[in-house]
């Protein structure tokens, strides 16, 4: 019996001890992204490639330190003609408003992602941009029928 318990202790010691160790490793990580992000100053396209590829699990932990990087990049989107790039970078700022619960934001961000998807014609863009789409609504408090979505109108 005394075993079980030293195996339980342990147990969920090593799992707090493995949880700590991963979020400091991802805080370190966070300011190696900011460190990459500001030596690409000079190389627009560069940098918005590199932003546009950050992990969405540091967006979920570190979106106030890594907001201003993605909304700058979000902010000249319009220069961007790579429908790919376009598409991440969209998805990156959905989610950092998300991460944010600022669904009032994040909403419309959801919706041009699905235009971009649209023109892209991956299913995997057209699947990650109806999730968004329905995770925002939902952090509105709308449901599929408040906000007009049925076959007919594609949602």
């Amino acid at each position: 019996m005394m075993l079980k318990h030293l195996y339980v202790f342990f147990s969920i010691w090593l799992i707090f001890s493995i949880n700590t160790v991963v979020a400091q490793s991802n805080a370190g990580d966070v300011a190696i992204i900011i460190d990459s992000i500001n030596s690409l100053e000079n190389e627009p396209l560069k940098r918005v490639t590199f932003v546009s590829k950050i992990d969405h699990l540091y967006i979920e932990n570190y979106s106030p330190q890594l907001y201003t990087y993605v909304k700058r990049e979000f902010d000249d989107s319009d220069k961007i003609t790579d429908l790919d790039l376009k598409y991440d970078l969209f998805h990156l700022m959905e989610a950092v408003y998300y991460a944010f619960s600022d669904y009032e934001k994040a909403a419309p961000i959801a919706y041009d992602l699905l235009k971009i998807a649209q023109q892209t014609k991956s299913p995997k863009h057209l699947y990650f941009a109806y999730s968004s789409i329905a995770a925002d609504e939902s952090g509105l408090g709308n449901n599929y029928k408040q906000i007009g979505c049925n076959r007919q109108n594609g949602c």
